[in-house]
């Protein structure tokens, strides 16, 4: 499992708070609509030489649970369960997760776990439910929360509808934005004003760099 480090320096004249979002994975056509969630909210973040730091893991997740309204920007979005997945390689297959939507909400069958050969993927199967009763159950994407270990946050999500073999294909690419928003909230990413992309797909690169300057726009990260 890698590490990356990116570390943002606020140049600008004002304190901020930064947002680490992953850059959406390619999805199924059965995805009508896939939300983007804050991954990793900085604490207030001084200027002119303070620092925001993201120390973020490879390890992908499938999520899963309830929301108590529709998706839209600002829906806050909480973990009801999550499994480890696998990626599909040229060696191996990658997870697939049987998620189940009982009369508490939507939650992962461990003994039903199977795979997936679609490349660079892993996916999740839905049992068959009642829509109507279950209008807001998502499942997605997580990834382990830069502040506890332990708490897998949504950075993904799509409304879970019956039936259905969902194929998900996650990057090491994320993009930085400022902003008031909590982790898990769903963003409209048109919204969010300037951002900057850090990439580590295809390098073997695991720290970036940026600053955030005083007409509030990002440098071109540095990697290292």
């Amino acid at each position: 499992m890698t590490t990356y480090t990116i570390k943002v320096h606020n140049k600008s004249d004002a304190s901020q708070h930064f947002l680490l979002f992953n850059e959406k994975p390619t999805s199924s056509n059965n995805i009508s609509q896939l939300w983007t969630n804050v991954w990793v909210k900085s604490g207030v973040t001084d200027h002119p030489n303070g620092t925001a730091t993201f120390k973020i893991t490879s390890k992908f997740y499938g999520v899963c649970g309830t929301t108590d309204t529709a998706f839209a920007s600002g829906v806050s979005v909480s973990t009801s369960d999550w499994a480890d997945v696998n990626i599909t390689t040229s060696s191996s297959n990658g997870t697939k997760l049987q998620m189940n939507v009982e009369d508490d909400g939507p939650v992962f069958d461990s003994s039903a776990v199977s795979t997936t050969s679609t490349t660079g993927s892993f996916a999740i199967n839905t049992n068959s439910f009642d829509s109507t009763q279950h209008e807001n159950v998502y499942c997605g994407l997580g990834r382990q929360s830069a502040h506890d270990s332990e708490d897998i946050i949504p950075v993904a999500v799509w409304t879970a509808k019956p039936s259905q073999d969902y194929e998900i294909a996650p990057v090491q690419k994320f993009f930085i934005a400022t902003g008031t928003y909590s982790e898990g909230d769903v963003v409209n990413v048109a919204d969010l004003g300037q951002t900057v992309v850090i990439d580590f797909t295809s390098t073997t690169y695991t720290n970036a760099s940026t600053d955030f300057t005083t007409e509030y726009k990002y440098t071109s990260p540095k990697y290292s």
